[in-house]
């Protein structure tokens, strides 16, 4: 799921870039489990979230550092991209992975993230 915001229409990746990583992704899991694990995907269209990024921003912990659980980006961003990717037709229950793309949002330290046994991948 490819995202942008009401305040940041920045296109995070296109859609020939995100069918080229899968493809990647794809030839990976094909090389590593021998011929036997094979992914394929389907990238939607940009889909606009609700929110600006500002909103969905992750606050500095008391006491300074860095936030190490993205709450909003975590709960929030996930269930809105969810929610525009199924007004596109784009339904997750009918996938075994979910991977939403957007560009960084203030806040957030990390590069990537992802649910060990889940199926969400920032």
């Amino acid at each position: 799921m490819r995202l942008v915001f009401p305040d940041d229409t920045t296109i995070p990746i296109t859609e020939q870039q995100a069918y080229q990583d899968l493809s990647d992704l794809n030839n990976f899991f094909v090389k590593a489990s021998y011929g036997t694990f094979s992914v394929s995907g389907v990238v939607t269209p940009l889909l606009m979230m609700p929110q600006t990024k500002v909103w969905y921003s992750i606050p500095a912990p008391t006491g300074g550092g860095t936030a190490a659980t993205p709450p909003k980006v975590a709960s929030q961003l996930y269930a809105h991209a969810r929610a525009a990717a199924a007004e596109a037709g784009y339904y997750f229950s009918d996938y075994d992975w979910d991977c939403i793309r957007f560009t960084t949002v203030p806040g957030a330290s990390w590069g990537g993230l992802g649910t060990v046994g889940g199926r969400n991948v920032w």
